[in-house]
């Protein structure tokens, strides 16, 4: 470490491995220097016949390279975090929500702070659905407000989560309209009235509703409303119907 140190590189430890620029740059500044002044400097002391000096370089330029290889594997270790932490879902992961950082004593306190690269990209109100959704397991049962899921779905986008393609009630949650879905999400008398005046609707022209439908078609077969065989067979029609 003091020989890394007098070098003017940053050890491992100290080193900010979540930012891969850094990390590049640490490892290209110590390529430059142990080839461009440290190999030249041993070259020097070869023809001086400085044998003592040009020993000790070679343990300084050996050290420095293993800093190098160190730092490197560092950074693919925090790559392959990231990864495990993206596939448990759409859920923080400690401060780690997909790409971004998100202070966990801000959010408890009622404010969203969350972080790119260091960078503050979001910041807005953090009510106990948003800090539900962000840090616990999806309850099906809970009424999640509005805001709070238009926030997760921006929080998603900008973790580069996919929004599309997953199975998971939080998935499908950010999928359908926030403003609509947690007022019928547990009725489904409700919900059903609801997919009447969505298809209705939809026939008429309007677009953007199949997320909705979708979503509430999942709903009401998961709660035993209409069985799984008709809900695929109506999630078919009713989407591709004009």
């Amino acid at each position: 470490m003091e020989l890394i140190r007098q070098h003017g590189f940053i050890p491992p430890s100290e080193l900010d491995t979540s930012n891969p620029v850094v990390v590049r740059d640490a490892a290209e500044a110590v390529n430059v220097h142990n080839q461009y002044s440290l190999c030249l400097k041993k070259q020097k002391a070869k023809r001086d016949g400085d044998n003592t000096e040009a020993a000790r370089l070679t343990t300084v330029i050996k050290a420095l390279a293993a800093y190098r290889e160190r730092i490197c594997m560092l950074l693919e270790g925090h790559k392959l975090s990231k990864q495990k932490a993206a596939k448990k879902g759409l859920k923080m992961q400690g401060r780690q929500f997909g790409n971004l950082e998100i202070d966990p004593v801000s959010l408890k306190a009622g404010k969203l702070r969350a972080f790119d690269k260091g960078k503050l990209v979001l910041k807005a109100p953090a009510d106990e659905s948003l800090y539900n959704l962000l840090t616990k397991r999806f309850i099906q049962s809970k009424q999640y407000t509005p805001q709070a899921v238009k926030t997760f779905k921006e929080l998603v986008e900008l973790a580069g989560l996919p929004v599309h393609g997953g199975k998971s009630k939080k998935h499908k949650l950010i999928r359908a309209s926030p403003a609509v879905l947690p007022q019928f999400y547990n009725d489904p008398e409700q919900l059903v009235d609801r997919l009447h005046l969505l298809v209705a609707a939809k026939q008429a022209g309007n677009t953007g509703l199949d997320n909705e439908i979708s979503v509430i078609l999942d709903e009401l077969m998961r709660t035993g409303a209409i069985a799984k065989d008709l809900a695929i067979q109506l999630n078919r029609s009713l989407l591709t119907c004009v």
